[in-house]
């Protein structure tokens, strides 16, 4: 093998190794970017991965979600400018971005809306302007490991549910297929989610290859749109048939229950049965409760 082909950029499966290597560094891989048309080609869609995996900082805007609504469509970013948001004009994208994503968390996707949103030059509360949105209008409330959100007007609220919303449309679209999807629904935050369970979970190109499902809920009885995760984890089997790790996490917010747990300080033993483990006694390799 001439030696000078060896640096020609002419050799996709060399590469294909150099870029795996690097996947976990991010700053090699913006490198790469630089080199050549072939390394850059290869390494954009890596780097599109795990859009929402950045960590959001306060103060701080990230404009890849900028990027992804440069493929919405005019009736799409209609509907964001009566919000008072202003588009600029960009060039054409050289690549599909929204067709890379690979692992989705909708919590995180969430967090960034509301990140973007408190850095916005508009006053999304009122009529459309130039006023600045002032941090404290949306907040991240620390709690343990995670964040709770804090909206301090429903309009808020609005607007980063229909940014979400496109986002997701947006993805479908393009033709995404993730491999890591993570849901996350409460009183505060994913409530914009059961009106798409019936979209995502029949778009076999979006979610058919997921090898990683997560499902985190919390129940309010005064929540009428909860009922609709039973319909959705009864469709799950058709729709992923390639999980390989499944996780559901569930909190009742229930008082009948908690009541009843709470009064019996003198208990010794509590049981559960759940019949579903007897399906997995073959290839089950961890069961974890928290």
């Amino acid at each position: 093998m001439p030696f000078s082909k060896i640096f020609s950029g002419d050799l996709p499966e060399l590469t294909f190794y150099v870029i795996k290597y690097l996947r976990n560094d991010l700053k090699s891989l913006y490198s790469c970017i630089l080199v050549n048309r072939f390394l850059c080609r290869m390494t954009i869609p890596i780097l599109w991965e795990k859009p929402f995996a950045l960590k959001c900082l306060n103060g701080k805007r990230f404009d890849f979600l900028e990027v992804y609504f440069s493929f919405f469509s005019e009736l799409d970013r209609n509907q964001l400018i009566k919000f008072g948001v202003k588009f600029k004009r960009i060039s054409t994208p050289l690549f599909i971005y929204p067709s890379f994503i690979k692992s989705l968390d909708t919590y995180r996707m969430e967090l960034h809306a509301i990140n973007w949103a408190n850095n916005l030059d508009a006053d999304i509360t009122s009529s459309p302007s130039t006023i600045k949105v002032e941090p404290d209008d949306i907040t991240f409330l620390d709690i343990g490991k995670e964040v709770e959100i804090g909206y301090n007007d429903i309009r808020l609220k609005k607007f980063v549910d229909m940014i979400c919303s496109l986002l997701l449309k947006s993805f479908m679209i393009n033709n995404a297929s993730l491999k890591d999807f993570n849901l996350k629904i409460t009183t505060s935050h994913g409530l914009f989610l059961p009106k798409f369970f019936q979209l995502i979970f029949n778009n076999t190109t979006f979610v058919s290859n997921v090898e990683k499902f997560s499902i985190g809920f919390i129940a309010n009885p005064n929540v009428s749109k909860f009922s609709q995760l039973e319909s959705l984890l009864t469709s799950l089997p058709s729709s992923l048939p390639f999980v390989k790790h499944f996780h559901i996490s569930y909190l009742s917010r229930s008082k009948v229950l908690k009541n009843e747990t709470k009064s019996r300080t003198h208990i010794l033993s509590l049981k559960i049965s759940l019949d579903a483990f007897n399906f997995y006694n073959n290839h089950l390799t961890s069961i974890e409760f928290n």
